[in-house]
């Protein structure tokens, strides 16, 4: 698994433990064989989720809503360093 995919798993994980939805989306283009485009995560969170079984509370940085849908669309990064 390259460094990228491992990001990308680790976003989609960090996400999944907080409530969302997630997957990953490739748009299609006309020509066969080919994409226009990739979303490397999409998730979504719906409101009133709870899970009330697990002992670990959601992350305060998402600052997620019981009132509404939330929706995060994600292109992940890697720095890489120029030494």
């Amino acid at each position: 698994m390259t460094k990228d995919k491992v990001y990308e798993a680790l976003t989609a994980l960090y996400l999944r433990l907080n409530g969302y939805f997630t997957t990953g989306l490739v748009i299609h283009s006309a020509e066969r064989g080919q994409n226009a485009g990739e979303i490397d995560c999409l998730a979504v969170r719906f409101p009133s989720h709870h899970q009330s079984l697990r002992s670990i509370k959601e992350s305060d940085f998402l600052d997620v809503s019981d009132k509404m849908i939330d929706l995060i669309i994600c292109e992940v990064k890697i720095f890489r360093s120029q030494v």
